[in-house]
């Protein structure tokens, strides 16, 4: 009973079932929460300045991975992760530097 091929291909249907929905549901939300604060920053910003939104996407998607599929960071995660905040953070200074000045 303990290797019916019944019960292991039912708990590997299983298995894959659940972890295909895990990554659907990650890709989504991290897809989803992208859109909100893209969505909340036009409401603040010019579509220009939102443009620059559309990185955190993968930074969104990156960080539901870790809490739903339990993966790793790695370093590569965290030095892609300052690239994106560096560029929204200088993107965002330069648009209101010019909106200032002009």
């Amino acid at each position: 009973m303990k290797n019916d091929p019944k019960i292991t291909g039912l708990l590997y249907l299983f298995a894959t079932f659940f972890m295909w929905g895990s990554v659907y549901v990650a890709g989504k939300l991290g897809s989803a929460l992208s859109q909100i604060s893209w969505a909340k920053a036009l409401s603040r910003f010019s579509a220009s300045t939102c443009s620059l939104f559309y990185p955190l996407q993968a930074v969104f998607s990156t960080l539901l991975g870790a809490l739903i599929l339990h993966e790793r960071f790695t370093a590569s995660f965290f030095i892609g992760l300052l690239f994106v905040a560096a560029d929204v953070a200088l993107s965002t200074w330069a648009a209101r530097r010019e909106a200032t000045a002009g």
